[in-house]
């Protein structure tokens, strides 16, 4: 009779190990959330952006046959042109003149009779960089510049500023989220089922549109004749905005 018991004993506990076993097994293979259904998109946003900054590089250029005597002509102009920009600027303050370089060097040339390069004189060169959110002051400024026989320009660009292109992107990220969940809750009503939360996200962004859209046609040029035509009228000056590009890949709960 004992024996019996025993034996039914170790057959109870036995089963009850096993249940154990596989209630461990169950709960290990289990998804530890429940089996969650999703769906990954990419929203879009383009938009164009306008560039509300000019810039131009100003440069004054010396020939003599000594170093005092270039670089006194061409701190002489550098100071007009600087009072100049000085004085717009009282108007516009966000108009902005910066120093770039200022240099003076031996000049040499090849000589074809003497086959060899001879000192032609000293060079003084000052570059300067003119910024302003209004094209019409850069355009004015070229006219004024080039009634100067040793002022040369070049390097014009219009480009978006910083904090511009900051806030125009970040309303882009915004409008790419909205568009992913968009294409997100067409394609839950298509599989009738309710769109959840998101659950990851992530973005790209790029901007398109070359900055230099202008350059002078009198660039570099020496002929008084140019520079005269220049300055009877200032050349109004023309870009194209430039292009924002922002993808945002995004995953969101089906339920």
């Amino acid at each position: 009779m004992k024996l019996k018991n025993l034996n039914i004993n170790v057959v109870f506990v036995s089963i009850v190990a096993v249940l154990c076993v596989a209630g461990i097994a169950f709960a290990m293979t289990r998804a530890p959330h429940g089996d969650v259904k999703s769906v990954s998109v990419t929203g879009e946003c383009i938009r164009k952006v306008a560039k509300d900054r000019t810039s131009v590089t100003v440069e004054i250029k010396n020939l003599e046959q000594s170093n005092t005597a270039a670089t006194k002509k061409s701190m002489d102009t550098y100071q007009k042109l600087s009072d100049l920009v000085v004085a717009m600027k009282k108007q516009n303050p966000k108009m902005e003149l910066q120093t770039q370089s200022i240099n003076s060097n031996q000049k040499y040339e090849w000589d074809g009779k003497e086959k060899k390069n001879v000192l032609v004189g000293y060079e003084s060169i000052i570059r300067l960089q003119v910024t302003s959110d209004k094209q019409e002051e850069i355009g004015k400024l070229l006219g004024e510049v080039a009634k100067y026989r040793d002022v040369f320009t070049g390097s014009l660009s219009s480009f978006t500023s910083m904090e511009l292109m900051k806030s125009e992107q970040e309303a882009c990220i915004v409008e790419a989220a909205a568009n992913a969940r968009e294409k997100a809750q067409a394609l839950a009503d298509g599989g009738k089922t309710r769109l959840g939360r998101m659950t990851a996200a992530s973005f790209h962004q790029s901007v398109g549109g070359s900055n230099y859209d202008y350059r002078a046609n009198y660039e570099m040029q020496s002929d008084m004749m140019m520079n005269k035509a220049v300055a009877a009228a200032a050349p109004q000056i023309f870009s194209s905005d430039s292009d924002i590009s922002v993808t945002v890949d995004a995953a969101f709960e089906l339920r």
